[in-house]
């Protein structure tokens, strides 16, 4: 089986990437910044698709945490071929001459920093299989 891991994916956008490769017979790992929310998608796709289904609550900023995720996933034999980064920070109603330098920073950490994590223990990942795709 083919595992792909979303994150951003308990609701909206990265929730139907989840419905579109569970249609397709992947399993999915999703994530989500709230773990109830995560097991709770994971749940509702299994029921919907007789797929497996694995949801992760994830800290922003968390490299120990995606480390831990890519490690329970290899230990039980899960090998994630896909990645989709959905989750951002997309600033919303941030005024560019007002915003605090803080807020801002948030931003960068997640698009860049925090992304940039996840790409990296994917990559290492996937190259046990021999490769696999990873989209932001």
């Amino acid at each position: 089986m083919k595992y792909v891991f979303v994150t951003g994916a308990s609701a909206g956008t990265g929730y139907a990437i989840c419905q579109r490769f569970a249609r397709e017979g992947w399993g999915i790992i999703l994530t989500s910044r709230r773990a109830e929310e995560a097991e709770r998608a994971a749940g509702k796709l299994a029921e919907e698709h007789s797929v497996y289904t694995r949801g992760f609550g994830l800290t922003v900023g968390s490299e120990a945490e995606v480390q831990t995720i890519f490690d329970t996933l290899r230990r039980e034999g899960h090998f994630v071929s896909a990645v989709v980064l959905n989750a951002a920070d997309l600033g919303m109603n941030q005024a560019a001459f007002t915003v605090p330098l803080e807020e801002w920073r948030c931003v960068l950490e997640t698009n860049l920093v925090w992304n940039f994590s996840i790409m990296r223990a994917a990559a290492a990942h996937m190259r046990e299989l021999g490769g696999g795709s990873i989209v932001i």
